[in-house]
């Protein structure tokens, strides 16, 4: 393992996988893990799976800052909520829809 490996392992990847022990990110590890999966062998939709992780992020996160309203029709409201509370920038916001729409 390179240098770099070691710094990105240490300060990416560790406290990633550390977050997720929590069990209210059960759903973003689950697609996580499957995404990863996908990837190592060569199958379908890693992408798929990858971004039903952020999604699910993006509203867990949404709900515990008690920004949820329960009429919300997909990613794009809780994109809003976030950018309205700060959490995001204008540019984040937009690259984010767009990631989102283009999704399947």
């Amino acid at each position: 393992m390179t240098a770099a490996d070691e710094l990105i392992s240490q300060r990416v990847e560790v406290p990633f996988w550390n977050l997720l022990n929590d069990a209210r990110w059960k759903n973003v590890d689950h697609d996580m893990k499957e995404a990863l999966d996908l990837r190592d062998t060569e199958g379908r939709d890693t992408a798929f799976y990858a971004a039903k992780a952020l999604e699910s992020a993006i509203k867990i996160i949404s709900d515990e800052r008690k920004l949820t309203s329960g009429d919300e029709r997909g990613p794009a409201n809780y994109i809003d909520y976030l950018r309205r509370d700060g959490l995001i920038e204008a540019w984040e916001t937009e690259f984010l829809k767009a990631f989102f729409s283009k999704c399947p």
